[in-house]
């Protein structure tokens, strides 16, 4: 393991995921009609967990002030109390404010959408040490999948 996380290991053996997808309705014809439950390889999960507390001591330097996700203490929510209360003073403004626009995004998974290439060039950007990026690339690019239908 330490070999894997402070050399550059090879992680092909360890990398492997079980998909089970489990019915949520008795007869499914779609795909939200399904739990999709992973299990990952404790090994694996020990070596993430290990990447994540070591980024963990950087991360307040790199997130700002106005991002309210990704640190303890912040919560994603947030967003949507201040977005409600920013709406709710521009509806009782008594003085009416001319030039204002409220767009509503849908950010359901969007972290899942993101290529391999973005997330090595931000790191690269953003100073990482190459040898954790590689890391991090192998876990995503080295990886088997087993899949099961009930």
């Amino acid at each position: 393991m330490l070999n894997i996380l402070n050399k550059e290991g090879n992680i092909e053996g360890i990398n492997h995921i079980f998909i089970s997808l489990t019915p949520r309705a008795e007869h499914p014809n779609a795909p939200l009609d399904f739990r999709l439950i992973s299990l990952f390889n404790v090994l694996i999960k020990i070596v993430t967990k290990t990447i994540a507390t070591r980024i963990k001591t950087i991360l307040p330097n790199i997130i700002k002030d106005n991002q309210s996700a990704f640190l303890s203490r912040r919560l994603i929510s947030n967003n949507s109390l201040i977005v409600f209360e920013t709406f709710h003073y521009l509806i009782k403004s008594k003085k009416k404010n001319n030039g204002y626009v409220g767009i509503e995004l849908n950010m359901v998974k969007a972290y899942d959408s993101l290529e391999l290439n973005f997330i090595e060039n931000t790191l690269i950007d953003m100073g990482f040490p190459i040898r954790l990026i590689k890391g991090i690339m192998k876990l995503y690019s080295v990886c088997y999948f087993l899949y099961s239908h009930k």
